[in-house]
């Protein structure tokens, strides 16, 4: 897929949005994931020294993937930016503009506040899992778990909210094509195929779109979102 020609509106002006949407959520969702790790060094500390890795070779030691916390929170600005403009852009045929998709435009606070409600919820479920197994009584793990949780987004929300208003200052007038840019550098550092995240949400929403016409409901699957899922 050429993903740089789908944002800038080769396949349709919907599916650029739906394109920039995924760019939006995909650095939202790595910049929560890093700023967690961050608020938790051991989760990001490998466990084996270089030597140990240089040994094993190609057999391999998995290791977790590096996250950089500073580029996804610009990424996260970029992919904003670019969002937010889609959004006031009017569409070229029917001349509205996408303003369905200003759900998607969430500043760190809410982000990082998502990310660690899903860790939450995990850990309290695993919690009481375990403690059914072993038949102790789960309540304070879990109010050990939310207590930290709260304290550890307060301490790492506030900087990183710092960062990214001084990050969208400085994408705000800056061409679509150097956001793109920098969601592309983001994301790839991070592991990412930017051509398989985009085909990969065209997939699981038209998943979604299935299931809600089997349901009775009403669908409206735009072409060019269709093509970028069998791409």
């Amino acid at each position: 897929m050429d993903y740089k020609a789908v944002l800038n509106g080769s396949a349709g002006f919907t599916a650029a949005g739906f394109a920039k949407t995924t760019l939006k959520t995909q650095t939202d969702f790595l910049m929560g994931l890093a700023a967690m790790r961050a608020a938790n060094p051991a989760v990001d500390t490998p466990v084996f020294d270089s030597r140990t890795l240089e040994i094993m070779g190609d057999t391999g030691v998995q290791q977790p993937t590096k996250l950089d916390l500073d580029e996804l929170t610009s990424a996260s600005a970029a992919s904003f930016v670019l969002l937010a403009r889609h959004i006031g852009t009017k569409h070229p045929e029917t001349g509205k503009s996408e303003e369905f998709l200003t759900r998607f435009l969430r500043d760190p606070k809410q982000v990082i506040q998502r990310a660690f409600d899903y860790r939450v919820q995990t850990q309290v479920m695993q919690a009481k899992a375990t403690c059914e197994m072993i038949g102790a009584d789960p309540g304070r793990r879990i109010e050990v778990i939310q207590a930290e949780a709260a304290k550890q987004y307060e301490a790492a929300v506030e900087p990183i909210q710092i960062a990214w208003l001084k990050c969208l200052k400085d994408w705000k007038d800056a061409d679509d094509e150097m956001l793109i840019e920098c969601c592309e550098e983001a994301l790839t550092n991070a592991g990412k195929n930017v051509g398989d995240l985009i085909s990969q949400a065209a997939k699981a929403y038209l998943g979604a779109q299935k299931k809600r016409a089997e349901a009775g409901g009403f669908v409206k699957v735009d072409a060019g979102i269709f093509g970028l899922a069998n791409s």
